[in-house]
């Protein structure tokens, strides 16, 4: 995997760097503390945006439920975005 990739991005709660080491490769590690509102809301609209179709200004975000989520989910964005994948499955089955 990483002989063939000029840039591999892995997001992750554990560490990478001794894989990388022993591939040779560079590797950069970014914290993030906290989830920041608008980030979150970005990245669920272009999403939404994507999957819909639509034009993400389209695309409306409750607000007060993404603050729930996070109150559940702390700063985990992964947890947060398959908790709402699998919600959209369970709607759309």
């Amino acid at each position: 995997m990483y002989k063939t990739k000029n840039t591999i991005i892995l997001t992750s709660h554990t560490s990478r760097r001794l894989e990388c080491w022993l591939a040779g490769r560079i590797f950069e590690s970014h914290s993030f503390e906290g989830i920041d509102i608008e980030t979150l809301s970005m990245l669920i609209r272009h999403r939404i945006s994507l999957a819909a179709q639509i034009p993400a200004g389209e695309v409306k975000i409750n607000t007060q439920l993404l603050h729930q989520l996070i109150g559940i989910f702390k700063d985990d964005y992964r947890g947060i975005l398959n908790f709402l994948y699998d919600k959209f499955f369970e709607l759309n089955r």
